[in-house]
């Protein structure tokens, strides 16, 4: 009887260091999903070489300009 009594004071004493899992919210979850899902590290990665390509297709487009001249005539008749 004593040994089991010893027993649960010490379970009940240290089952809180026995835990191996953290109690999560949902924010908390979603958060460790989104930073460790290499589904939307890809996404993430795929839009940022879309941004950059769209950079240089906008700077391609401002130095592309065509300059012509036409000479200025005056008659005076």
């Amino acid at each position: 009887m004593r040994n089991c009594l010893l027993s649960i004071v010490f379970l009940i004493a240290f089952c809180p260091m026995l835990t191996a899992q953290d109690i999560l919210i949902l924010n908390r979850a979603l958060e460790l999903a989104a930073t460790h899902s290499t589904d939307l590290k890809l996404s993430a990665l795929s839009l940022e070489k879309t941004q950059q390509s769209l950079k240089v297709q906008e700077t391609a487009l401002k130095s592309d300009f065509d300059l012509s001249l036409t000479p200025f005539s005056y008659s005076n008749q």
